[in-house]
């Protein structure tokens, strides 16, 4: 992701795993960015800093599309 201004990157890469789907969803405060990957794993993401934050464990399926819920 870049600035529009500058093209400078706002934050480091997402991994090529959590881009698999086009499914994501950002926390209602904007704080959080959860992805889907391929690697059977949920994906949650700091938005402003792209740290992971944590992944959530092996499924029997890949996960598809994400959402947070308001509570």
């Amino acid at each position: 992701m870049r600035d529009l201004a500058t093209l400078e990157p706002v934050w480091p890469a997402v991994p090529l795993h959590a881009l698999s789907h086009n499914a994501f969803d950002f926390s209602a405060d904007g704080r959080y960015l959860a992805l889907p990957g391929r690697d059977y794993h949920a994906h949650l993401f700091d938005a402003v800093s792209g740290e992971e934050l944590r992944y959530f464990g092996y499924q029997a399926w890949e996960p598809v599309s994400l959402r947070f819920t308001p509570d």
